[in-house]
């Protein structure tokens, strides 16, 4: 049923749905049929039409994800969404930021960019792989943490070796310095659904996004993936 939906090249087996993602055929006639649609009189049915409607699939998956829609950013990747969060954070010359050396390799040459421009300290922690005890990177990450520290960066699942990082853990380490954390949900597992998964250490962990959040439900549940307790199911 699933292969039904794309118009796949059966000849070739693809095992890149990251950075190249096919669509299925339902939405790619939806997009042609949308391009046509603009194409015959664009001032008035882009203009006047559509783009009046472009606030409604975030104001859908708001309420989907129980947030406020002010909440909520549609953006095109992981990538875009990660790079609109490393660019737009306030950092002075000599603040530092912490990543690691498995970092999607797009976030690693952004935050190189901003160092850069801007004169920060990008801190690189190792880890090995397999990571057998999770503490061996928190403790690398605490270690690497000093007073300038104001973000941490790294990925849920690395897209190298498919390692899940203790993103807990981490969280909880740079709560208490005030430290922001970046979690690029962009390599999503099958107990956590989110793509780009980003919020900030000072502030309420976001509602489960795991698809255990049923607002009808009256019992609350765990995000297998993050361990944060769903606050509205």
């Amino acid at each position: 049923m699933i292969q039904r939906v794309f118009d796949a090249e059966r000849t070739s087996i693809n095992l890149n749905n990251g950075g190249v993602s096919p669509a299925p055929t339902h939405v790619l006639e939806r997009m042609v049929r949308d391009l046509r649609f603009v194409n015959e009189l664009p001032a008035v049915h882009n203009g006047q039409i559509l783009e009046p409607r472009m606030e409604s699939p975030r104001r859908d998956v708001a309420a989907e994800f129980g947030c406020d829609p002010e909440e909520l950013a549609i953006v095109r990747n992981a990538s875009e969404a990660l790079e609109t969060m490393i660019l737009g954070i306030d950092l002075k010359r000599g603040d530092e930021v912490i990543i690691t050396n498995q970092n999607y390799a797009r976030m690693v040459t952004t935050w190189k960019q901003r160092a850069r421009r801007d004169g920060i300290v990008v801190r690189e922690v190792s880890f090995p792989v397999p990571l057998t005890d999770p503490g061996v990177l928190v403790r690398a990450i605490e270690a690497a943490i000093t007073p300038r520290t104001r973000a941490i960066e790294l990925p849920h699942i690395t897209n190298l070796t498919g390692q899940v990082l203790p993103i807990r853990d981490i969280v909880r380490l740079a709560r208490p310095h005030g430290i922001q954390v970046f979690v690029d949900g962009g390599m999503p597992s099958p107990t956590c659904r989110s793509s780009a998964t980003i919020w900030s250490a000072t502030t309420a962990p976001p509602r489960c996004t795991s698809g255990c959040m049923r607002r009808s439900a009256r019992v609350s549940c765990t995000c297998a993936a993050t361990g944060f307790r769903c606050c509205g199911c």
